[in-house]
């Protein structure tokens, strides 16, 4: 099984910061997204930040999982006006 294909579009930065789930810094995003739109913290981030290990923790088939959160991100995309470039496709979960 592939690792889940983040495209790095950094949406789910805004909106985990909006939630309250991370920090938020004073761009509204998550206080660990760097000027390059990486994770500063990547090796130790927050479950909610890692496919895989939310995949783990709510029992779910990483396939099965892996293809819906590609879907929700290309919503999320689409609600924060980002570029289609970043766009995720749910079916290379499904092989």
């Amino acid at each position: 099984m592939k690792s889940f294909q983040c495209s790095k579009c950094t949406a789910c930065c805004y909106l985990q910061a909006e939630m309250g789930i991370v920090p938020k810094g004073e761009n509204g995003a998550c206080i660990y997204l760097t000027e390059e739109g990486e994770c500063g913290v990547y090796e130790d981030r927050p479950l909610e930040c890692n496919v895989g290990r939310m995949a783990k923790a709510t029992n779910t088939p990483k396939k099965e999982y892996y293809s819906a959160v590609a879907k929700s991100c290309n919503k999320l995309m689409d609600i924060y006006e980002v570029d289609k470039e970043y766009r995720l496709d749910p079916k290379i979960y499904d092989e």
